[in-house]
């Protein structure tokens, strides 16, 4: 059952709300050490891809990590964006070195670094939340 804490009711509007879905225990790893020590950005969620949709409606995440082990990010990208309009989905393929965007209303873009000064930009840089 998700549910939300007291810390994760109040939203700053200042933040970008990240959801971390279906990924590594080591991008897992990666992504909570980025986050660390971002005053800009907080991790709401990190659930599996079975609650995925949940989560995204529960928590309305401002960007979602994917995992994207198995290279079938696409079949959950639209049901994503249909829960949430304005999240980004930043699906990071099997290799953990790439990824592809997909912001809404845009095609998606791939995009060839995702080292962890890479990936924070990525996530600081979303919709009306650009830093």
């Amino acid at each position: 059952m998700l549910r939300k804490l007291p810390w994760m009711v109040e939203q700053d509007s200042a933040r970008v709300r990240v959801a971390v879905v279906n990924v590594s225990r080591l991008l897992g790893d990666v992504m909570s050490s980025i986050m660390a020590g971002e005053f800009e950005a907080e991790v709401v969620s990190e659930v599996r891809a079975g609650p995925m949709l949940r989560a995204v409606a529960a928590f309305r995440p401002d960007v979602v990590i994917l995992g994207n082990e198995t290279g079938r990010a696409e079949d959950h990208i639209g049901a994503i964006q249909a829960g949430v309009r304005t999240v980004r989905v930043i699906a990071v393929n099997a290799d953990g070195r790439s990824a592809t965007i997909y912001d809404p209303g845009l095609a998606p873009r791939w995009v060839a670094d995702v080292s962890p000064p890479g990936m924070l930009s990525l996530i600081r840089n979303v919709g009306g939340k650009r830093k």
